[in-house]
């Protein structure tokens, strides 16, 4: 009497992988990435002109104000693209991009207002409060990019088109703002209502990037928070 042996049942089921899934949604189109970085770009040129003609009546326009300022911007593109870089691989981008841009818009419709009341009450201190409300903003305006960035990438196999991509749409963002600020707006402009102006633009955009992100609350107290600052500023700016 023979006895056929159990043989083993082939598993001819696919292995999932995750190499081989879709890549999920990150819920930030190509066109919303590209205004975001253009955006976020061009206000950074925007303060730094801006903040030459602001700090002249107490600094002078001299070239130690300019390299001062130039000095100050390029650092806070340095700290805020480094920075942003690290907090965007721990932290999930779509909380971190409205904060940074309501609370920079804050920061630049209040620059007027800082400076004009340290100037008079306290010219010691002029340069650290004007190096602050460039530092800040710039930082954190910066920030925007990786963050961006963080969120488009849903494929190795496309990293440097979407890195290469987003650093030239934020460079042509600097440029515009450039020679937008100092063509056209210095020209016609009074400098605390640029100033305050796109501390407005930042805010809004806060507020419309916490909605698309379905963030009510954080959204409307930073619109809130730019009204206040707008009003403050309207009010006291020289």
């Amino acid at each position: 009497m023979t006895t056929s042996p159990s043989s083993p049942v082939a598993d001819d089921s696919p292995v999932s992988s995750v190499d081989d899934a879709p890549p999920r949604d990150q819920g930030l189109s190509s066109r919303a990435a590209a205004v975001l970085v253009f955006g976020s770009s061009a206000a950074v040129l925007v303060v730094e002109i801006v903040a030459l003609r602001l700090l002249a009546p107490y600094l002078g326009l001299t070239l130690e104000t300019s390299t001062l300022v130039i000095g100050i911007a390029l650092t806070a593109i340095a700290l805020g693209s480094w920075l942003g870089g690290r907090i965007a691989d721990q932290v999930d981008p779509h909380r971190l991009i409205a904060p940074a841009l309501g609370v920079s818009g804050v920061v630049v419709a209040l620059t007027p207002l800082l400076l004009r009341t340290t100037a008079e009450w306290s010219p010691a201190l002029l340069l650290l409060v004007a190096s602050a409300t460039l530092l800040v903003p710039g930082a954190l305006l910066s920030a925007v990019t990786p963050f961006v960035t963080k969120l488009r990438l849903t494929s190795l196999a496309e990293t440097g088109t979407v890195v290469g991509r987003l650093s030239g749409v934020g460079t042509f963002g600097a440029i515009v703002g450039t020679v937008l600020t100092g063509f056209v707006l210095v020209t016609r402009l009074p400098v605390s209502s640029i100033l305050i102006g796109l501390g407005t633009l930042l805010v809004l955009g806060a507020a419309v990037t916490g909605w698309q992100a379905r963030r009510w609350r954080r959204a409307t107290a930073v619109a809130l928070a730019t009204v206040v600052a707008g009003t403050l500023a309207t009010g006291f700016a020289p």
